[in-house]
């Protein structure tokens, strides 16, 4: 991979954890000022009132790790892990289409996770490929 190569996806992947960052520090804003609306929704869905401004708490603290390129495989999963919650909710309560966003940011979720792991896990990768390969 050339230089220039790997400098471009260097600066799509920072596009993309900032948008993601945003987009997450956004929702969990809204969740953790509370309006009339979320909260009911978090009812009809099942979940006590607490739960939102914990979700809104997740979210922004994740977001703002999201950028910061040592933690953000780490924000990445536990992000994920908010959105397969929020697509599971909205499958079961809500029209299928609502799920279509929090798939959405899954898939963007992973693909920062992923450029953005470990090194032991990186490492790990390459040594099961090596080991396949012989």
């Amino acid at each position: 991979m050339s230089k220039e190569d790997n400098g471009f996806k260097n600066k799509g992947l920072w596009v993309l954890s900032i948008v993601a960052g945003l987009a997450f520090l956004m929702s969990g804003g809204m969740k953790l000022t509370g309006p009339e609306a979320m909260i009911a929704n978090f009812q009809r869905w099942g979940y006590p009132g607490w739960f939102l401004y914990f979700i809104g708490a997740v979210e922004v603290g994740a977001a703002v790790l999201l950028v910061i390129p040592r933690l953000s495989a780490y924000a990445a999963a536990v992000l994920g892990g908010v959105m397969v919650g929020a697509t599971i909710t909205h499958l079961l309560h809500d029209p299928a289409s609502h799920a279509a966003a929090p798939v959405i940011l899954l898939g963007l979720l992973f693909v920062v996770g992923w450029a953005r792991r470990p090194d032991f896990l990186r490492k790990r990768a390459s040594l099961t490929t090596s080991s396949q390969s012989i």
